[in-house]
């Protein structure tokens, strides 16, 4: 059985929580779905290819920042004393929020696609991406 050894560095990272609002928190390695999701993508997968994934990593430090966030709901009409900004009649809030970042995250990450054959197009796709 082959697998593909990916070996990555992030200067800063967020992997969020999903039930994280007020505060953008993050998990201190990527989920399995973030991964797949990232091979899917890459290797432009329309349909879901099962594989087995291996996270490993560390992260020297996290801090927090700030981040402006941008909230709509669908349809809304634009409101003066309620939106701060008006995109073709919709409304739209503007506001400010906490992000936790993992600085310096190094990940190692294993790879083993259910169908053996598409190790190489995987790895290609992986290697030539910038």
């Amino acid at each position: 059985m082959k697998a593909i050894k990916v070996t990555a560095f992030q200067e800063s990272a967020n992997y969020k929580v999903p039930i994280s609002h007020d505060f953008r928190e993050s998990y201190p390695l990527p989920p399995y779905s973030t991964i797949i999701g990232m091979v899917h993508y890459l290797c432009d997968f329309k349909e879901y290819h099962p594989m087995k994934i291996s996270i490993q990593g560390s992260y020297g430090s996290t801090t927090s920042d700030l981040y402006t966030e941008y909230e709509f709901k669908n349809g809304m009409k634009f409101e003066p004393k309620r939106h701060q900004l008006n995109v073709n009649g919709l409304g739209v809030s503007r506001g400010v929020a906490q992000v936790q970042l993992m600085i310096d995250v190094r990940l190692v990450l294993h790879i083993i696609p259910a169908d053996q054959t598409e190790v190489d197009n995987i790895y290609n796709c992986l290697v030539s991406t910038p």
